[in-house]
């Protein structure tokens, strides 16, 4: 599975880590987790419903999201943010 970055997701992350650099770190421990074991119970993965169902979803913290799209086999990360924020 390869993991793509929409622009989108490139300017959240950059807005979010000038706010918080601290959790950089965490973020992407988070997603060496999904790589390798994207069912893992701790990322509270799951579908999205509404004008967002072709989205999923993966926790990075209590408040704060990754939302992506599979696609042929690989994922394209499109939002990162509070849950207010993407959803």
């Amino acid at each position: 599975m390869n993991i793509y970055l929409a622009p989108s997701f490139n300017r959240a992350y950059k807005n979010l880590i000038r706010k918080k650099p601290k959790l950089a770190s965490k973020i992407k421990e988070k997603i060496e987790i999904f790589k390798g074991r994207s069912l893992q119970e701790s990322l509270m993965l799951h579908k999205l419903t509404g004008s967002k169902h072709d989205t999923w979803s993966f926790s990075i913290e209590e408040d704060l999201r990754i939302l992506f799209y599979r696609t042929n086999g690989d994922v394209v990360f499109v939002d990162i943010g509070k849950h207010e924020d993407v959803y």
